[in-house]
This record gives structure tokens, sequence and C-alpha cells, in this order.
């Protein structure tokens, strides 16, 4: 019977993360692949689309101290970026989870986004002494990993 049981455990624990349902319940010792529970190979991180430009512009770190997918510990080294925000994972898989809709899973783990993402975008959005007052809001509350594109001259009148 402790055969069928294990067979069972192992089906739940392979359905359930194949969903990219959080199970910290069903990841094992810490919760999630950052608190060891992971086992088996990890996925590798996407590789990036040829001909692609390297990520720019503002972006801050979130400091999520669970990963919004598996509910383990961050590893420190494993990000997604996305609106402007840098948001933790506890192995190279949950990057690929997290892309199928960031704002969904985010909120699903309780993961508090929407007012870093706001104040990106109104760093983004504003010109001159607003944007100077924006980045000064913004790097009070957030860790900013990249800085802010510079503000664009502004256009010559036309004759």
């Amino acid at each position: 019977m402790s055969t069928h049981k294990s067979v069972l455990t192992a089906l739940a624990v392979f359905l359930i993360s194949g969903l990219g349902v959080p199970s910290p319940a069903l990841a094992g010792p810490g919760g999630g692949c950052g608190g060891g529970g992971c086992e088996g190979p990890k996925a590798p991180e996407p590789a990036p689309v040829a001909g692609a430009k390297a990520p720019t512009g503002l972006l801050v770190d979130l400091g999520n101290e669970r990963c919004p997918i598996m509910g383990g510990k961050v590893d420190g080294k494993t990000f997604s970026e996305w609106e402007g925000l840098r948001i933790g994972h506890c192995c190279p898989g949950c990057t690929a989870a997290l892309a199928k809709d960031p704002a969904a899973v985010l909120d699903r783990a309780k993961v508090d986004w929407r007012e870093a993402a706001g104040a990106v975008k109104r760093v983004n959005e504003a010109t001159g002494e607003a944007r100077t007052k924006a980045l000064a809001e913004l790097r009070a509350k957030w860790k900013v990993v990249r800085e802010p594109a510079p503000e664009a001259p502004p256009a010559a009148p036309a004759k």
C-alpha cells in the first residue's frame, strides 16, 4: 500500500508543479526550490532571442523574499524583469512560469507589486523637474538596480 501512496504523492507533485501552482507544502523542506524542495534537474535560463537588445531603462528590485511561483526562498541570482520590476525566483524554471501571466501570478502569490510598478511608470512618463522628483521618491522606497535612460532632449521646433 505504501508504494501506491508514494506513486500518488509523486503524481500529485508532478501535476501541481506542471500547472505552475505554488505548492510549498508539497515542495519539501524549506518550501520551493530555493528552500531545497525541488528535485531533479533545474530548467535552464531562457535563451536570449537572436538580435534582441539587452534590457535597458529603469529597473527596480521588487525585494520579494519568496518566489511567486513555488513559494520558496529566492536564490538571489535568478530574476525576471517585467514592467520595470526585477522579481526574484527560487530557480531558473520559475522565470518561464512567471512570463505566462505576471500580474496574475504576483497577485495570487500576494506580492505587493502595483505600487512599485506605478512609481516606475511615473518616472518613465515624467520630464524635467517632475522626473527628478519622481525618481527621488522611487529611490526612497525601492532599490534601483538599473538607472533609467537619460531624458531625451526636447525636440527642436519645426520651421
